[in-house]
């Protein structure tokens, strides 16, 4: 069994998206620009042809310490931007109204995000054919956790490499190998192995933030896509 526990312990309370590495990483799709009241960070691009520039969250998800403060730091960006888009944390202390309230213009539904209890029995949050399937790939593989990820960077970005391949990846979803240099070496991120014959076959990175997880990125080789890796990291 993996005791976690003592990999949380003295965890930085800015860990994962709301550190400010995470949106300098990101920095080759835009500025990284602090919003002070309510801790969160975007990205302010310049438009191509016009004397302007515009704003998103972070990708995958804006998260930030106190929602409460966003619609203080939206005001001040009037006069700055032309407009900010950004895919809320799930997890934030906020609800629908308030981000109608904050983003006036626009809000909609963007896609839904699976949650885990995992104080809950593990028969009870999976699927016994799940478990069946997880029980048969851990016959292949050995499952380790890496509490530096940072120092399997070349790995990582090996089967990062060929996920990219695989969907066509592009934009900022491809991430550069110093983007994944930085978000791996933030406090809080967790990179889970899976291991064959002492060889890596793939691996799941997750940011660790207060009480919750959140499962950052997955990546495989081929010969991890052929044992099915990806259900003894589950």
């Amino acid at each position: 069994s993996l005791d976690l526990q003592n990999i949380f312990k003295g965890i930085e309370k800015m860990t994962g998206y709301m550190h400010a590495g995470y949106a300098e990483s990101l920095s080759e799709f835009g500025t990284p620009r602090e919003l002070p009241r309510c801790g969160g960070w975007i990205l302010e691009r310049k438009i191509t042809g016009f004397p302007a520039y515009d704003a998103m969250g972070c990708y995958p998800l804006f998260c930030c310490n106190d929602w409460s403060e966003l619609q203080a730091d939206l005001d001040n960006l009037d006069k700055d931007l032309v407009s900010l888009s950004i895919v809320p944390d799930p997890f934030g202390s906020y609800d629908l109204d308030d981000l109608k309230h904050c983003f006036k213009d626009v809000v909609i539904p963007f896609k839904e995000s699976f949650i885990v209890d995992l104080h809950l029995p593990m028969n009870t949050i999976t699927s016994r054919n799940r478990r069946k399937k997880s029980k048969k790939a851990l016959k292949h593989i050995r499952v380790s956790v890496c509490q530096k990820p940072v120092d399997h960077i070349q790995e990582w970005h090996e089967l990062y490499n060929t996920l990219i391949k695989r969907h066509h990846i592009s934009g900022i979803r491809k991430f550069s190998k110093m983007a994944f240099t930085r978000q791996l070496g933030l406090p809080g991120t967790i990179m889970f192995r899976a291991v064959h014959r002492g060889i890596s076959v793939g691996a799941t990175i997750w940011y660790i933030q207060g009480e919750t997880a959140y499962g950052h990125l997955a990546a495989f080789n081929d010969l991890g896509y052929d044992l099915r890796s990806s259900y003894a990291l589950d």
